[in-house]
């Protein structure tokens, strides 16, 4: 037995009005503009790449920014590090890294504390 609808499913109001859906919604628009905010203090304190000493290679690219932690607040400067997009895509992507990546600092299993920056730099 199959179902079959006999009457039309109604418009909604989005579709009545024939206008398009908002690419991004209005807490989304804001929070980009602070993370931009974020992303340039986290520049400034760290002075450039924060792997720039700790991997391999040279730096280029734009300085994004990275959450060591997995549940790491986004907007939250103490939480974040800048590093160039060569040494970012480099921890995310080698294989060879993978150990390390957690002996550096440059991620947090789940069950670590919240990361901080002002964990000690000198052990790494």
């Amino acid at each position: 037995m199959t179902l079959a609808r006999r009457t039309p499913m109604k418009r909604t109001a989005m579709q009545r009005s024939g206008k398009r859906l908002p690419q991004t919604s209005a807490k989304r628009a804001a929070d980009r503009i602070e993370r931009e905010h974020v992303r340039l203090l986290v520049i400034e304190r760290d002075g450039g790449c924060a792997a720039r000493d700790l991997l391999p290679g040279d730096c280029w690219g734009r300085l994004d920014p990275h959450e060591p932690h997995p549940h790491a607040d986004l907007l939250d400067v103490d939480q974040v590090l800048a590093l160039c997009r060569n040494h970012h895509t480099m921890q995310k992507e080698s294989a060879h890294l993978s150990p390390r990546r957690y002996e550096l600092g440059l991620l947090c299993r789940m069950g670590d504390p919240l990361w901080s920056w002002e964990r000690d730099w000198s052990v790494a």
